[in-house]
């Protein structure tokens, strides 16, 4: 069997996003073999829930264990040779995006040299392990989602944001979410902090990983996420949940908007220059606009 090469390391969702090109191109390409090379962090088990057969690995080499001269073990390594190989660069798939004006996804598709049409996803289904069980049973049955942490907004360099909200602007949203009469939680990493806005510790769900995550989604006990465009927003649009999506003015909406759900709706705004007034509006009309088409999905 031919051999091919997959790079990408990337974030949460520029990663979750190649996954309509890859899909594409491994039906086009079923005589290949793929090994998909990634960093050895939280979003590499995404690369084996896109629906295409592969093995992920962290570097170039194999390794493989020998029994030896009086019962010892050798472990020999070799370097694969690859028939094809393919760099899944956010920053070219960023440029060909610009240029056409199209989704993320179809940039890398355009990339890799594959027409995904409308298709465009992101695809990741997560499985069924014993060993995720505790973090999804500690996700509440119909739960509100907040996701504001950006790995990638500027006042991490002590600037103004041009992605996260600052804290004052989120408690009018907040208490508005209370309202909903559904229970809040708040995720990012196990560091990241809301302390600024008054949630509880019971509320906090940083630190649990992606694949459990995408599980509870998958399973109804995530109603609703609001969050900044963020990997978490990349990773609703997998499972198609209803999102509320504070996106920033930096950005063209063609890019980075999870088109692919149809139950995103965003709020394109200058998250440092936005007033919480024009926020909140948004924000209860936007979910205003979901729960009625929720509704009209129901009574269909």
């Amino acid at each position: 069997m031919k051999k091919a090469l997959f790079i990408s390391r990337n974030l949460i969702g520029d990663g979750i996003q190649i996954s309509a090109a890859l899909r594409k191109w491994h039906e086009e390409h079923p005589e290949y073999g793929i090994d998909l090379s990634t960093i050895n962090d939280h979003v590499a088990p995404l690369y084996e829930g896109m629906g295409v057969p592969l093995e992920v690995i962290f570097d170039d080499l194999r390794h493989e264990t020998h029994e030896v001269a009086g019962g010892k073990l050798a472990v020999m390594s070799y370097k694969i040779t690859y028939d094809y190989e393919f760099n899944f660069d956010i920053n070219k798939a960023f440029q060909l995006c610009d240029q056409f004006q199209c989704p993320m996804a179809t940039g890398y598709a355009k990339l890799l040299g594959v027409d995904i049409g409308g298709d465009i996803g992101p695809f990741y289904e997560p499985p069924t392990l014993p060993e995720d069980d505790e973090w999804v049973a500690s996700v509440p049955q119909d739960c509100i989602l907040i996701a504001p942490f950006s790995n990638s907004c500027t006042s991490h360099d002590g600037k103004p944001p041009n992605k996260t909200l600052p804290w004052p602007k989120w408690k009018p949203v907040l208490r508005y979410l209370r309202t909903l009469g559904r229970p809040i939680r708040i995720t990012g990493s196990k560091k990241e902090r809301a302390d600024q806005i008054g949630i509880s510790e019971d509320e906090y769900l940083t630190g649990i990983p992606l694949r459990p995550l995408a599980r509870a989604m998958k399973e109804g006990r995530i109603s609703l996420v609001v969050s900044v465009d963020n990997g978490i927003s990349h990773l609703t649009a997998s499972q198609k949940l209803n999102h509320v999506l504070y996106y920033p003015l930096c950005l063209g909406m063609h890019y980075a908007v999870p088109w692919g759900n149809p139950h995103v709706v965003p709020i394109h705004i200058d998250p440092y220059q936005v007033e919480p007034a024009q926020l909140l509006w948004a924000t209860k009309q936007s979910v205003k606009q979901l729960e009625e088409a929720h509704g009209s999905q129901t009574e269909s």
